[in-house]
């Protein structure tokens, strides 16, 4: 954030990089969730929303009274952590997940998210008046 924006953005990096855990788990629970379509499990739409609802309702209160508003945008950021293992759950139970390859997807975005952070934070070391 503090590379992209002003300075005075740079308290707003922490909330951002949050939120983008849940953009990068959104792709594979919306591959799942047009697989079940496409296999005719059309019910399993809603309620894989559903479980996002839940998770909503019950989470950021909870991150809210234990972290302030921090856990709120904690609790936003993994939102999509309950449907991919929902997920998994259908995809397991209609015979096609393969949990090396949804293991390597998760690895592989955490690598890259730890990178990123890593590298944007040496960097602004390297040239703190970026």
């Amino acid at each position: 954030m503090a590379i992209l924006y002003a300075p005075r953005y740079a308290p707003a990096s922490s909330f951002t990089s949050w939120l983008l855990v849940g953009v990068a788990r959104r792709l594979p629970n919306a591959a799942a969730a047009q697989l079940m379509i496409a296999m005719g499990h059309v019910g399993r739409t809603p309620q894989i929303t559903l479980v996002r609802l839940l998770w909503i309702i019950v989470m950021i209160p909870i991150g809210f009274i234990f972290l302030g508003p921090m856990g709120v945008v904690a609790a936003m950021g993994l939102v999509e952590v309950p449907p991919t293992v929902y997920c998994w759950f259908l995809l397991r139970r209609v015979g096609v997940l393969d949990v090396r390859e949804e293991l390597s997807v998760l690895g592989l975005t955490s690598a890259g998210g730890a990178i990123g952070w890593i590298g944007a934070t040496e960097l602004l070391h390297l040239f703190p008046h970026l």
